[in-house]
């Protein structure tokens, strides 16, 4: 497949966002005219006869050059953590309109029937499908009636028969011989990408459910209009 960047849907100011360090640049500085307004009192008014230990100031000059140091290098920081966040944005450009499926089979609840893709996994007597909620509660489970078809349907209703809609779930695939699991692996669940944004933990993928998934936790990507996935988990 071919994949086509497009930069220019991300301009270089997007993604730029406010670190810890640079929200504390102007205290900082604060911090170093306080500093340097107490050390001019101090040398105007010391006492002649009994003047600031030369040692002394040696340490408060080497504090205060180790200060105005460190903001300078958290000032260079902050820029370039902004400048990669904005670069990482552009290059996922082309991500919006495809589909991605998260490592670990999470997926909003649509709330009707959904098929998910199935993982290949060891030689078995059958698979069955767990769904779990974020609590790692099992809220509903189903048997796999044909899995060389490479996906199942779940009719998106809990193990009371009532339709979950917009919770946070994940769906796992046991892979039993007999009545022993000898596999577990994480459903495919295709979810589009709406949107590209800087978080405070990096980027994340705002997705046509409503969710949002951060780029570290994309198991698949593919193109719904063939089907592929350039990428895999």
């Amino acid at each position: 497949m071919n994949v086509i960047e497009s930069p220019a849907l991300f301009p270089s100011g997007i993604g730029a966002r406010p670190s810890a360090a640079s929200a504390q640049g102007p205290a900082a500085n604060a911090d170093f005219q306080t500093f340097l307004t107490l050390l001019t009192a101090q040398l105007r008014n010391q006492d002649p006869m009994q003047p600031i230990d030369s040692t002394e100031f040696v340490a408060q000059l080497a504090s205060f050059t180790s200060a105005e140091q460190l903001i300078a290098v958290n000032d260079r920081l902050d820029t370039i953590r902004a400048q990669g966040i904005s670069a990482e944005i552009a290059a996922l450009g082309s991500w919006v309109g495809k589909e991605v499926a998260a490592t670990d089979g999470s997926f909003r609840a649509p709330g009707g029937p959904m098929v998910i893709g199935l993982p290949d996994g060891p030689e078995s007597d059958r698979l069955s499908a767990r769904v779990l909620d974020a609590a790692g509660t099992e809220v509903a489970g189903f048997e796999i009636d044909d899995p060389a078809a490479g996906t199942a349907a779940w009719n998106g209703r809990d193990s009371e028969g009532t339709f979950l809609r917009g919770a946070d779930l994940r769906i796992v695939i046991d892979y039993k011989v007999g009545d022993t699991v000898i596999a577990q692996k994480p459903a495919a669940v295709y979810r589009e990408v709406v949107g590209i944004r800087a978080t405070t933990n990096g980027v994340a993928l705002d997705l046509a459910d409503g969710g949002a998934i951060d780029t570290s936790r994309v198991g698949q990507l593919r193109d719904p209009r063939t089907q592929t996935a350039p990428i895999g988990s």
